[in-house]
């Protein structure tokens, strides 16, 4: 039940936006915060409070790790022994998508109920999926990346065709854009992050169900000075934030 898009223009100019959605049973997330790995690698994420383990993180190296339940596979494995958000607190420390690769290549998956994992570095990104038999590659990926437990194909189907629709779209916050006026690849992306379009709201990206809704909605940009992480908390009963936080570190 989440959604991550990306956008690239240079090895030192690129960013991640994530929907984290949730349970409405499940805690509220921490806030993002900087953490240092036990080699001293400064990295930020928010957490999940029930297990310990977070759905986006970004370090001081422009490194990016990002997981996602894998709801079309959910049933030919039961639920994993070990919580899918502690993989990318495992990636923390790595510098590069090869780096990263490594350490993924090492999980023993089987712990794991199915996941994606998309991972990005300065040079591009990449995505593993594991569907509860094997663990896939998988390197020539676009945005949008989403999952969803109801309706999985309906749903997946019309978050991909929205995202075409807004990526060509001449709005701007529901607005048309004036003359001269310029529509950052980060926006685009926020709007679709926010977008309530679809008459169910199960089938937004900013999600909303009896039993689940999204909790949290998050960016990352990576430039030549800093990494910086914003993330926003979701009111759990009307469509606007319910906090706002950022950090950052200087690039490392």
């Amino acid at each position: 039940m989440c959604t991550v898009t990306w956008w690239r223009s240079g090895a030192d100019d690129y960013g991640v936006c994530f929907n984290r959605d949730e349970l409405r049973t499940r805690p509220a997330s921490r806030s993002v915060a900087i953490s240092l790995t036990d080699e001293g690698t400064r990295f930020l994420c928010g957490r999940d409070m029930a297990a310990g383990g977070t759905w986006l993180l970004a370090n001081e190296h422009g490194f990016i790790a990002a997981v996602l339940n894998h709801y079309a596979a959910a049933g030919l494995r039961p639920p994993g022994r070990r919580t899918r958000g502690g993989i990318p607190i495992a990636l923390a420390g790595c510098r590069t998508i090869d780096e990263g690769a490594s350490s993924v290549g090492s999980l023993t998956c089987g712990d794991f109920a199915p996941f994606v994992l998309v991972l990005w570095d300065a040079s591009g990104q990449t995505s593993w999926v594991w569907d509860g038999a094997t663990l896939e590659p998988r390197v020539n990926i676009e945005p949008p990346i989403t999952t969803s437990s109801y309706r999985t194909a309906e749903v997946c189907a019309w978050r991909r065709q929205r995202f075409d629709a807004l990526m060509s779209s001449t709005l701007r916050n529901g607005r048309r854009m004036r003359a001269g006026e310029l529509f950052t690849a980060a926006e685009r992306l926020m709007c679709y992050h926010h977008d309530t379009e679809h008459g169910d709201d199960a089938f937004n990206v900013r999600m909303r169900r009896p039993d689940a809704r999204t909790e949290s909605i998050c960016e990352v940009v990576v430039n030549a000075r800093e990494v910086r992480y914003r993330h926003q908390r979701e009111s759990p009963d009307a469509l606007e934030a319910l906090d706002e936080r950022e950090a950052a570190v200087p690039k490392g």
